[in-house]
């Protein structure tokens, strides 16, 4: 039988001085703590634990979309806080640490505890270096067979603006160097949702054994199969978390409709997001609806292509 859990503590953070109330962003923080305190608890059953793991980034997920972004704009606009201790830059600060913090004690229990208790049972999440050379080379097979047909690398230079990064998507980014020109360039390859996280790798030394690797790494250690030729310095997973704000429609340029479905969007409050080369396997066209003032003025761009392009998407979306 499982052993009963002590009381919860007490809210740590406590009412402004003069106010009956909590934050309430920073006691929804509070709430999604308990649920990182249910996956880090021994007692919790080991894969219950991981499923905690999963709720609680996904929950840290939606917090940042909605109110993250929600206190943002209220900065944005010269918003001020009816507590007159409590600012908006203040609040954000403080939600900033709070998070940080827990990510840090979710990396922490994950690696210490949760990944060792799971390897006891026999699953065994390893990294690349810890794959033996048969299993490195079972990895490849797959790589060939199942990931490389799904890839699609993109890089960034003159010609070639930063790709649109979808919401939630993990992707590497990676610094391209020519030996020919010398020349430098970022490049991104987006690590496809369609495949699994943890690619299990079977060998005869350890047949019928749960041993896996990341989709990640094993994307990591092939990028030379992506870009030939080209020294890849400087590779490094990132994740975008966007706000909700932004709601977005995908055409084909190749539809026989598409003006009128483009007239349609535009009485909604659409305007051109950009035109994506090869989005659909032919020339696509973003149509993009914002519920709130773009912030144009925390848009920074380079070069004189990409701004040109900024002004004309602001200049449609003012219509």
């Amino acid at each position: 039988m499982r052993t009963p859990k002590a009381a919860p503590r007490r809210n740590r953070h406590k009412p402004a001085p003069g106010s009956r109330f909590l934050d309430r962003d920073l006691n929804w923080l509070e709430f999604n703590r308990r649920v990182l305190n249910e996956a880090l608890d021994e007692r919790t059953p080991l894969l219950e634990r991981v499923n905690f793991l999963a709720i609680f980034t996904s929950n840290l997920d939606e917090f940042v979309m909605k109110r993250v972004y929600g206190l943002r704009e209220q900065i944005w606009a010269g918003v001020k806080s009816a507590e007159p201790d409590q600012t908006s830059e203040g609040l954000l600060h403080a939600i900033h640490a709070i998070i940080q913090e827990m990510l840090n004690k979710q990396a922490e229990g994950y690696h210490r505890a949760i990944k060792p208790a799971l390897a006891a049972q026999g699953i065994h999440l390893l990294g690349w270096s810890k794959l033996t050379d048969e299993e490195k080379r079972a990895a490849a097979v797959i790589f060939d067979k199942t990931v490389f047909p799904v890839l699609t690398p993109l890089s960034v230079d003159v010609g070639h603006p930063f790709p649109f990064i979808s919401n939630l998507s993990l992707s590497l980014g990676m610094t391209l160097n020519d030996p020919v020109t010398g020349g430098n360039s970022f490049a991104r390859v987006k690590i496809p949702d369609t495949l699994p996280q943890w690619i299990r790798i079977e060998t005869a030394a350890f047949k019928g054994a749960y041993r896996f690797v990341s989709l990640v790494d094993l994307i990591a250690y092939h990028l030379d199969r992506l870009f030939p030729d080209m020294k890849i310095s400087g590779i490094m997973p990132f994740r975008v978390t966007r706000n909700v704000e932004v709601v977005q429609v995908w055409l084909k340029l190749s539809w026989p409709w598409i003006g009128k479905a483009v007239s349609v969007l535009k009485a909604e409050g659409y305007f051109l997001g950009g035109i994506l080369p090869q989005w659909f396997g032919e020339d696509g066209l973003l149509m993009q609806k914002i519920l709130s003032r773009p912030n144009w003025e925390e848009i920074h761009l380079f070069s004189e292509r990409a701004k040109k392009v900024l002004e004309f998407v602001k200049a449609d979306w003012q219509k």
